[in-house]
């Protein structure tokens, strides 16, 4: 079951084309180890994002986000030699009509 929220706070217009916008998920789980996940929170995911408008239904992004796997399931996330935190970067274009 993965839970995701709304973005934190609403985007913050610094032009009428430019938005920095914060992201929040919280991924849970009621399976057990057989999926290489512990029972409860799989995992948190933190993001800040930069959109540029180019058009109404067009807009490029650049971002970075932090996801970090608490307890029990960054045991078995180490124990597979896996790093249980992550700070990747992010692009893209959003297209929206």
């Amino acid at each position: 079951m993965a839970v995701s929220l709304p973005s934190l706070p609403p985007p913050t217009n610094c032009s009428c084309r430019l938005a920095l916008q914060s992201r929040f998920d919280l991924n849970s789980s009621q399976n057990g180890t057989e999926f290489g996940v512990w029972r409860d929170f799989n995992n948190v995911k933190q993001g800040l994002y930069l959109r540029y408008g180019i058009r109404r239904e067009f807009a490029s992004y650049i971002g970075i986000n932090w996801i970090h796997q608490p307890g029990d399931t960054a045991d078995l996330t180490r124990a597979a030699d896996d790093p249980s935190e992550d700070l990747p970067s992010v692009f893209g274009l959003r297209l929206g009509w």
